[in-house]
């Protein structure tokens, strides 16, 4: 290796040539070799695919233009490099490289940014730091496209058609996921219940307390229009519980769902758990990460809450995205799982009308359901549903072949005794009068 650069009289710097292995960063790597020109490198004497200096500078200019930012405060100034190093920090190359890539850069464009720009973009005085900057439009986009699903157009609207094909589009293999039948895994589904005779009610007929309402008595919610049918569950007990949005002293009453078969689910809350190589010499790398930006939230988009007296319109938007879901994306899913709007962190699981249907245990049918008052003079003792088993009753009839099955013992009772909040301080400005 060469520990000095050839005079400019007996070679130009832009006519010397760099190799593919002598830069670091992949896209510009692969770039090399797709295009360059199998010639030895003047940096490593390694016959490979090569590229000038004079090209790599034009490579350079507009990667250094995006990510080079100059130092302005004295705390940036610390952390700064000189425009020498930060070209090699964008090549992801030795030192000497960044060097003669910048001189050969600033010979080529300087006068042209000045002139334009009305300063020197290249300024070897200056101190610069490299950083990804971008403005991300698309949480606008997906804003706009639903301004227009609610006022606009409801049932043919080109604008959600784009924006939802482009977020379910290339998804990560993580966003899949598979249930399986024999595995430990658990959906859960509560009820408030009324008084004790409804707890009664809900265990003796568990399987139509907590399936699918009946067909034509389907609700509009938030993942589904009226009349289309859903079945809400969560992954969490807890979650279950603060979406029933239980008063204070109620009683809720939880089922645990486990699955018959296999069932497929695309997880929205993984849609960004991918990574991207970041490289400034990648033309769509803004486009990128605006995209993983986006995906990383949406589903905590989806999760907003929203007014109550006007939730038939705001729950358009999420209606749309769980029928796109339900009938367009491929391949075909059980449901989706999604961040919950009432439980932090918390997550629900939305099964389609296909997957929906709820069977019992084993066991036999429950006949009577008794409740019996905890002893007021033990105060270990604490309400009990005496639960009698007893012949078959009659079943309601299913909307499809059943999918999940409904574990009796698994059934837990839940009396609310308190009720925490988490919240967000506004700001009051006062202001005193003014006589005009």
């Amino acid at each position: 290796m060469l520990d000095s650069l050839p005079e400019q009289s007996s070679l130009r710097e832009s006519d010397l040539w760099v190799c593919s292995s002598c830069i670091g960063d992949t896209f510009l790597k692969e770039k090399i070799n797709e295009i360059g020109k199998i010639q030895k490198c003047f940096f490593c004497n390694t016959t490979d695919h090569s590229i000038t200096i004079d090209e790599l500078a034009d490579d350079a200019v507009h990667a250094f233009e995006r990510c080079a930012h100059p130092c302005n405060s004295p705390a940036d100034k610390e952390a700064g490099v000189s425009p020498e190093i930060a070209v090699s920090q964008l090549l992801k190359s030795d030192k000497r490289i960044g060097e003669v890539a910048f001189r050969v850069l600033r010979q080529k464009y300087a006068d042209y940014y000045i002139k334009e720009l009305k300063w020197d973009v290249f300024d070897p005085s200056c101190l610069y730091k490299i950083a990804f900057t971008f403005v991300n439009m698309r949480s606008a986009y997906w804003d706009m496209a639903c301004c227009s699903l609610k006022s606009k157009s409801r049932f043919f609207n080109e604008e959600v058609k784009k924006n939802l094909e482009s977020i379910f589009k290339n998804i990560p293999p993580s966003a899949l996921k598979t249930v399986r039948c024999d595995s430990d895994y658990r959906f859960f589904r509560a009820r408030i219940a009324n008084n004790e005779q409804h707890v009664c009610e809900i265990l003796q007929r568990p399987i139509e307390q907590f399936g699918p309402p009946p067909l034509g008595n389907i609700f509009g919610g938030r993942m589904n229009p009226v009349g289309i049918p859903v079945l809400y569950t969560a992954l969490e007990e807890d979650t279950a519980l603060a979406e029933v949005r239980p008063h204070l002293d109620a009683t809720v009453v939880i089922a645990s769902l486990t699955p018959l078969r296999d069932v497929t689910l695309l997880d929205l809350t993984a849609l960004g758990d991918y990574e991207i190589d970041e490289s400034p010499f990648n033309p769509h790398m803004t486009e990128e990460l605006c995209r993983l930006s986006f995906l990383q939230e949406f589903s905590k988009i989806l999760s907003r809450p929203v007014n109550p007296a006007i939730d038939s319109i705001e729950y358009l938007p999420t209606q749309c995205v769980a029928d796109y879901i339900a009938n367009s994306f491929k391949p075909k899913v059980d449901g989706f799982i999604c961040y919950s709007a009432m439980q932090q962190g918390g997550k629900n699981v939305i099964f389609f009308q296909d997957s929906l249907t709820i069977i019992g245990d084993d066991q036999p049918a429950i006949s009577n359901v008794e409740f019996e008052d905890a002893k007021p003079w033990n105060p270990e003792d604490i309400d009990t549903y005496i639960v009698h088993y007893g012949p078959e009753i009659e079943q309601r009839q299913l909307y499809k072949e059943p999918v999940l099955r409904l574990i009796n013992r698994d059934i837990t009772i839940k009396k609310i005794t308190g009720i925490s909040y988490s919240y967000d301080n506004n700001a009051i400005n006062w202001k005193d009068y003014i006589k005009p």
